[in-house]
Protein backbone atom coordinates (compact mmCIF):
# COMPACT_ATOMS: atom_id res chain seq x y z
CA UNK A 1 0.00 0.00 0.00
CA UNK A 2 1.32 3.52 -1.02
CA UNK A 3 2.18 6.22 1.73
CA UNK A 4 -0.27 8.95 2.10
CA UNK A 5 1.42 11.09 4.98
CA UNK A 6 4.94 11.42 6.33
CA UNK A 7 5.52 12.86 9.86
CA UNK A 8 8.77 14.07 9.53
CA UNK A 9 10.05 14.43 13.07
CA UNK A 10 8.80 12.69 16.46
CA UNK A 11 7.83 15.94 18.44
CA UNK A 12 6.10 17.15 15.46
CA UNK A 13 2.02 17.99 15.80
CA UNK A 14 1.62 18.09 12.38
CA UNK A 15 1.74 15.67 9.21
CA UNK A 16 2.35 16.32 5.70
CA UNK A 17 0.26 14.87 2.83
CA UNK A 18 2.18 12.97 0.09
CA UNK A 19 -0.50 13.15 -2.21
CA UNK A 20 -4.02 15.20 -2.57
CA UNK A 21 -5.69 13.45 0.38
CA UNK A 22 -10.02 14.57 0.28
CA UNK A 23 -12.08 15.56 3.48
CA UNK A 24 -13.18 12.84 5.12
CA UNK A 25 -9.75 10.32 4.28
CA UNK A 26 -8.94 8.58 7.08
CA UNK A 27 -5.09 7.95 7.45
CA UNK A 28 -3.50 5.99 9.83
CA UNK A 29 -0.93 8.15 12.29
CA UNK A 30 1.38 6.43 14.38
CA UNK A 31 -1.22 4.21 16.83
CA UNK A 32 -4.36 6.73 16.02
CA UNK A 33 -6.43 6.97 12.79
CA UNK A 34 -7.33 10.70 12.22
CA UNK A 35 -10.20 11.50 9.81
CA UNK A 36 -9.36 14.96 7.52
CA UNK A 37 -11.71 17.82 8.55
CA UNK A 38 -10.76 19.59 5.22
CA UNK A 39 -9.01 18.87 1.44
CA UNK A 40 -5.65 18.23 2.04
CA UNK A 41 -3.31 18.97 -1.45
CA UNK A 42 -0.45 17.33 -1.85
CA UNK A 43 2.82 18.55 -0.05
CA UNK A 44 0.25 20.36 2.38
CA UNK A 45 0.23 20.25 6.21
CA UNK A 46 -2.76 18.94 8.66
CA UNK A 47 -2.86 18.93 12.57
CA UNK A 48 -2.10 15.52 14.49
CA UNK A 49 -4.15 17.30 17.63
CA UNK A 50 -6.26 19.97 18.53
CA UNK A 51 -4.91 23.31 18.63
CA UNK A 52 -6.68 26.92 20.64
CA UNK A 53 -5.09 29.84 20.15
CA UNK A 54 -1.69 30.46 21.25
CA UNK A 55 -1.01 26.92 21.25
CA UNK A 56 2.69 26.11 19.62
CA UNK A 57 2.90 23.86 15.99
CA UNK A 58 6.04 22.05 15.59
CA UNK A 59 6.96 21.33 12.89
CA UNK A 60 10.81 19.37 11.91
CA UNK A 61 11.39 18.97 15.74
CA UNK A 62 11.20 22.91 16.38
CA UNK A 63 8.21 25.88 17.00
CA UNK A 64 7.17 26.90 13.08
CA UNK A 65 4.27 28.76 14.20
CA UNK A 66 1.52 29.37 17.10
CA UNK A 67 -2.33 28.58 16.39
CA UNK A 68 -4.67 31.67 16.21
CA UNK A 69 -7.95 30.59 15.48
CA UNK A 70 -9.01 27.21 17.65
CA UNK A 71 -8.15 24.14 14.98
CA UNK A 72 -9.40 20.78 15.64
CA UNK A 73 -7.35 17.57 15.07
CA UNK A 74 -7.37 16.38 11.01
CA UNK A 75 -7.60 20.02 9.65
CA UNK A 76 -5.65 22.01 6.80
CA UNK A 77 -2.71 23.91 8.21
CA UNK A 78 -2.83 27.64 6.47
CA UNK A 79 -1.83 30.99 6.74
CA UNK A 80 -5.63 31.85 8.11
CA UNK A 81 -5.42 29.52 11.22
CA UNK A 82 -1.22 29.74 12.21
CA UNK A 83 1.02 33.12 12.52
CA UNK A 84 4.68 32.46 12.50
CA UNK A 85 6.53 32.38 15.40
CA UNK A 86 10.36 30.69 16.04
CA UNK A 87 12.13 29.92 19.50
CA UNK A 88 15.49 31.76 20.20
CA UNK A 89 18.44 30.30 18.65
CA UNK A 90 22.26 31.55 19.92
CA UNK A 91 24.94 31.24 16.85
CA UNK A 92 27.33 28.21 16.90
CA UNK A 93 30.33 26.83 15.58
CA UNK A 94 29.48 26.71 12.36
CA UNK A 95 30.20 23.68 10.15
CA UNK A 96 30.28 24.05 6.35
CA UNK A 97 31.48 20.86 5.24
CA UNK A 98 28.61 18.68 4.94
CA UNK A 99 27.94 15.41 2.91
CA UNK A 100 24.29 15.61 2.78
CA UNK A 101 22.57 13.00 0.32
CA UNK A 102 20.35 14.86 -1.89
CA UNK A 103 17.64 13.81 -5.18
CA UNK A 104 17.31 16.46 -8.15
CA UNK A 105 15.04 16.51 -10.84
CA UNK A 106 14.44 18.83 -13.23
CA UNK A 107 13.70 19.42 -17.42
CA UNK A 108 15.16 20.62 -20.09
CA UNK A 109 12.54 23.13 -21.39
CA UNK A 110 12.88 25.30 -18.01
CA UNK A 111 12.88 28.99 -19.21
CA UNK A 112 12.87 29.77 -15.20
CA UNK A 113 15.74 27.66 -14.01
CA UNK A 114 17.47 26.26 -17.13
CA UNK A 115 19.60 23.22 -17.14
CA UNK A 116 22.84 24.92 -17.49
CA UNK A 117 22.08 26.82 -13.70
CA UNK A 118 20.66 24.05 -12.21
CA UNK A 119 23.95 21.34 -13.33
CA UNK A 120 26.07 24.26 -12.24
CA UNK A 121 24.44 24.35 -8.77
CA UNK A 122 24.21 19.98 -8.33
CA UNK A 123 28.08 20.22 -9.09
CA UNK A 124 29.31 22.56 -6.32
CA UNK A 125 27.02 20.72 -3.68
CA UNK A 126 28.68 17.88 -2.07
CA UNK A 127 27.54 14.58 -0.94
CA UNK A 128 25.57 11.57 -2.27
CA UNK A 129 23.28 12.54 -5.13
CA UNK A 130 20.54 11.13 -6.85
CA UNK A 131 19.72 12.62 -10.22
CA UNK A 132 16.47 11.99 -12.64
CA UNK A 133 16.41 14.32 -15.79
CA UNK A 134 12.46 14.98 -16.69
CA UNK A 135 13.18 15.94 -20.52
CA UNK A 136 9.64 16.74 -21.26
CA UNK A 137 8.83 19.31 -18.12
CA UNK A 138 9.39 23.17 -17.68
CA UNK A 139 9.16 25.02 -14.79
CA UNK A 140 6.96 22.68 -13.42
CA UNK A 141 7.24 18.69 -11.91
CA UNK A 142 4.28 15.66 -13.76
CA UNK A 143 3.05 13.71 -10.78
CA UNK A 144 5.83 10.96 -11.08
CA UNK A 145 8.31 13.39 -10.65
CA UNK A 146 6.80 14.19 -6.96
CA UNK A 147 6.28 10.53 -6.15
CA UNK A 148 9.44 9.48 -6.85
CA UNK A 149 10.69 12.48 -4.83
CA UNK A 150 8.73 11.64 -1.39
CA UNK A 151 9.95 7.76 -1.90
CA UNK A 152 12.99 8.95 -2.02
CA UNK A 153 12.94 11.15 1.25
CA UNK A 154 11.28 8.50 2.53
CA UNK A 155 13.78 6.10 1.95
CA UNK A 156 16.62 8.49 3.65
CA UNK A 157 14.23 9.15 6.27
CA UNK A 158 14.22 5.23 7.25
CA UNK A 159 10.37 5.71 6.75
CA UNK A 160 7.75 2.47 6.10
Amino acid sequence: MQRKTLKIHPDDNLEVALTDLPKGTVVKCGDKEIELLDNIPGKHKFTLKDFQPGDEITMFGVLVGKAVVDIPVGSLITTKNITHASDSYRLRERRTNWQVPGMYTWGFNDDVCPPTSMYAAYNVIPGKKDLYLALETGHWTFPEQTLMMNNWLADQLKVK
